[in-house]
C-alpha cells in the first residue's frame, strides 16, 4: 500500500469515528506512517485490512471471532451471504480508493466511542445517492425478481392479445371461406320402418298416426330428416313390401294419404325433414299393369316390361324367389326403362309425392333398372333430377339418393356417362362394413368413398351400418361394441344414417320356442319398454312381428 494511500485511510477512518481520545499526548505520538504499517501488515487473505485502535498487542484470530468486530465492506452481491441488508455497506473513500476493513476494538474503546459518536451517525453504515454508486452495483443490486415479474406479466399480455386479434380475423371470415352446406350435407337421418314404429288403434300395424306420437322421441336424437322405408301399397304388407301395386297409395294398414299428409306437416313444424324409399325398377307381377302384360302381351302394355331369366344373369330383385322358394304367392316383374309409356308413368309417381311435401328420394335397385341403351339411363335420371328441382325452393332443395351398389354396377359395366350420373345425385349412400379384427378392410372402405365423392364434389357421401334390407347391427356384433361402433360412424367424414332402434340395442325377432330368426326379423317392432308389447301397441294386442329377445 502507498504511503499516501495510508494517510488517506487513516484520516478518513478518524473522521467518520470521530474518536476522542483521553490523552492526546498518546495519540500525538503515535507514528501515522507506523499506523499505516501495521494496518498494511493487518491485511487479511480475502484482502480485509485488520485496524487495532487499543494499546493492546495484536489480536489472534481465535481472540478476533470473540471480540467485537464491526466490517465495513465495500458493496457486493455476496451482502446477503455476510448477513447484512444489501445497499447498507458504507464507502469509507471513494470508489477508486475504497477498502474494505475489520476494525478491533477493545472493550473500553468501544463504549466510548458509541457515546461520543453523533446519535445520527451508525457505526455500520450510512446513507449514500446512488449517484455515487457504480454502475455493476446498481446491476448486481436491481430488483431482479420484480423485473421478471414485470415482463411475464407483459408476456402474458402481447400474448393474449395476439390469440384476439386472430381470433377476430378468423370469426371475420368465416361467412368468407366457409361453403354454404345443404341441409342433408354432415347431418344425420333417422331410418324408420313405419310398420314397426308405432302402432296407433291396436291392429298390430304400426301407421302415421303411431309415427306422429314418436316425433318428439326422434327430434331428441338431433336429426335432421326422418327416412321412410317403401309405405306404398303392396301384396301382403309389410311382409311383402317390396311387392308394390299401387305407388300413388299408402298401404291401409299405414293409414290415407290424408294422414301422411299431415305427417308431413308435422314432421316440417319440428323443422325435420322427410326422404321416401322408391324402387322403380320393378314392380308386384299383382300390380295392373303387371295384369295387363301378362294377359295381352300385345296390347297397351306390351312394352311396360322384359323378359329376365338366369341365362342373362339378371336378378329376380332383392328378394329372390330362389331365396324363398317356399313364398306362397305373388313375384317381381322388372319394367323396361326404354319405353317412353313407363318412363312418363314413374315421373307421375315422382311428382305425385312431391306434390305431398316429401323433401327427396332414396332409389332403390338402380343397379336392377332395365334399359335397352347406355344413354336411357342418363335420360331417366336427367327427368327425376328436373322434377326434383321444379318443386325445389330457394331455402329448401330436393335430394337424389343412391347406393354404392349401382354405382359399382355402373363401373364394372364402364358406363361412359357415370361422371355425368354421379353429377346428378345428391348422395352416395355407403354400408360400413364393420370388422373390429381387420383395420385394413375399414380402411379401404373409407378409400373408396373418397375415390367415388372425387369424381363429383356435388355428391356427398353418407354411411349407414343397417338398414330394412340387412341384420341389425346388434344381431351381427356383441351388444357391447355397438355404441362404440356408433361412435365411430358419427366421426366419419359425409352424412350418417342410423337405423330405427339400433340406438338401443334392438336385435333381430327370434322364435321363441326354436331360436331361429324370422324372415325380415330386422324390421322388429320399435321396443318402447320393457312390457311384453313393449308399448309398441295396446290392449295387449300381438304386433305383426314378435319382439326380439
Amino acid at each position: 500500500m502507498h504511503m499516501q494511500e495510508r494517510t488517506v485511510i487513516s484520516n478518513c477512518f478518524k473522521k467518520v469515528l470521530n474518536i476522542h481520545v483521553s490523552k492526546p499526548n498518546e495519540l500525538a505520538g503515535y507514528n501515522s506512517s507506523e499506523q499505516c504499517w501495521n494496518m498494511d501488515n493487518s491485511i487479511g487473505q480475502n484482502g480485509d485490512i485488520m485496524l487495532t485502535v487499543s494499546d493492546g498487542p495484536k489480536p489472534t484470530m481465535k481472540e478476533r471471532g470473540k471480540s467485537n468486530l464491526s466490517l465495513i465492506s465495500k458493496c457486493s452481491s455476496t451482502d446477503s451471504e455476510q448477513g447484512q441488508e444489501p445497499g447498507c455497506s458504507t464507502y469509507l473513500l471513494d470508489p477508486e480508493n475504497s477498502r474494505p476493513f475489520i476494525i478491533h476494538l477493545s472493550q473500553e474503546e468501544r463504549h466510548s466511542t458509541t457515546a461520543e459518536t453523533d446519535s445520527n451517525f451508525s457505526f455500520r453504515t450510512r446513507e449514500h445517492s446512488l449517484s455515487n454508486c457504480p454502475l455493476d452495483i446498481l446491476f448486481y443490486h436491481w430488483n431482479w425478481a420484480g423485473f421478471r415479474l414485470g415482463c411475464f406479466v407483459v408476456f402474458v399480455c402481447v400474448l393474449v392479445g395476439m390469440f384476439c386479434f386472430v381470433l377476430k380475423w378468423v370469426t371475420s371470415q368465416t361467412s368468407h371461406c366457409v361453403p354454404t352446406r345443404g341441409w342433408w350435407q354432415g347431418t344425420v337421418s333417422y331410418e324408420i320402418f313405419p310398420a314397426s314404429f308405432q302402432d296407433s288403434d291396436a291392429d298390430g300395424f304400426g301407421d302415421f298416426t303411431g309415427l306422429r306420437w314418436r316425433l318428439h322421441y326422434i327430434q331428441t336424437l338431433n336429426v335432421a330428416s326422418i327416412r321412410l322405408n317403401s309405405i306404398f301399397s303392396a301384396l301382403d304388407y309389410p311382409l311383402e313390401y317390396t311387392h308394390v301395386i299401387d305407388f300413388k297409395n299408402v298401404d291401409p294398414h299405414l293409414g290415407r294419404t290424408s294422414d301422411f299428409e299431415e305427417l308431413v306437416q308435422d314432421i316440417h313444424a319440428r323443422g325435420l325433414y322427410v326422404i321416401l324409399d322408391i324402387n322403380p325398377a320393378l314392380t308386384s307381377d299383382q300390380h295392373p299393369w303387371a295384369a295387363h302384360w301378362q294377359q295381352n302381351r300385345s296390347g297397351e302394355y306390351k312394352y311396360f316390361y322384359v323378359e329376365t331369366n338366369d341365362t342373362r344373369g339378371e336378378s329376380t330383385g332383392p328378394q329372390d324367389e330362389k331365396k324363398y322358394p317356399n313364398r306362397p304367392f305373388g313375384g317381381h316383374l322388372f319394367l323396361n326403362w326404354s319405353h317412353l309409356a313407363v318412363q312418363r308413368e314413374i315421373n307421375s309417381v315422382f311428382e305425385f309425392w312431391l306434390q305431398k311435401g316429401v323433401d327427396g328420394f332414396y332409389i332403390k335397385g338402380l343397379e336392377h333398372l332395365q334399359f335397352v341403351l347406355e344413354i336411357d339411363l342418363y335420360i331417366v335420371m336427367k327427368q327425376w333430377r328436373h322434377l326434383l328441382d321444379k318443386y325445389s325452393t330457394p331455402n329448401k332443395k330436393n335430394i337424389l339418393l343412391v347406393s354404392s351398389q349401382f354405382i359399382q354396377a355402373v363401373k364394372e359395366k364402364k358406363f361412359r356417362y357415370m361422371v355425368s350420373l354421379l353429377k346428378l345425385c345428391d348422395i352416395l349412400d355407403f354400408r360400413l362394413h364393420f370388422n373390429g379384427t381387420n383395420i385394413k378392410d375399414f380402411k379401404e372402405q373409407l378409400t373408396v368413398a373418397d375415390e367415388w365423392s372425387s369424381y363429383s364434389p356435388s355428391s356427398w357421401v353418407n354411411w349407414h351400418l343397417g338398414s330394412c334390407e340387412t341384420t341389425r347391427l346388434a344381431t351381427r356384433i356383441d351388444t357391447t361394441y355397438t355404441l362404440t361402433t356408433m361412435i365411430l360412424l358419427l366421426t366419419l367424414p359425409g352424412s350418417v344414417s342410423l337405423f330405427y332402434g339400433d340406438e338401443i340395442n334392438l336385435q333381430d325377432s327370434k322364435d321363441a320356442l326354436t331360436g331361429k330368426g324370422f324372415r325380415e326379423g330386422q324390421l322388429c317392432p320399435m321396443q318402447w319398454t320393457s312390457a311384453k308389447e313393449a308399448n309398441f301397441t295396446k290392449n295387449w294386442a300381438s304386433p305383426w312381428l314378435q319382439h326380439s329377445s
